[in-house]
């Protein structure tokens, strides 16, 4: 994906000239930060490599996790039951006190998102025990 930086910035009419070589974070890996230590939690499923960032109780979700929401998984990379397995078993492992920042939208908790979030409690349907 890297590679077809170039080509993907067109489309949105962006020129991209030079591509600096990433430098992959790992699950489990220590990322500090000035006074700040954290832990690296891989959360793919909106991306195939996406990750989120634990800071304590603050957790940088990108957009793997919104508001009542969850990230798309219709672009190149997405996957919907790996999306909702990463949420599930790494982010609502989390203390309910946790605060989830998104890429875009409002704060919200983990305790709201696993009581609220249509995505992660969708009831049985009519007709199913």
């Amino acid at each position: 994906m890297l590679q077809m930086l170039p080509e993907q910035g067109k489309l949105f009419g962006i020129t991209v000239e030079e591509i600096a070589q990433p430098s992959f974070l790992q699950e489990g890996d220590k990322l500090n930060i000035g006074s700040l230590s954290g832990t690296v939690l891989f959360t793919p499923g909106h991306t195939a490599g996406g990750i989120s960032l634990l800071f304590g109780k603050h957790v940088f979700v990108g957009d793997c996790l919104f508001q009542d929401s969850i990230g798309r998984t219709d672009l190149v990379g997405g996957n919907y039951e790996q999306l909702i397995d990463s949420i599930k078993n790494k982010l609502l492992r989390l203390t309910d006190e946790t605060k989830v920042y998104s890429g875009h939208g409002p704060v919200t908790t983990i305790g709201r998102e696993r009581k609220y979030n249509p995505f992660l409690n969708t009831p049985p349907y009519r007709g199913q025990s």
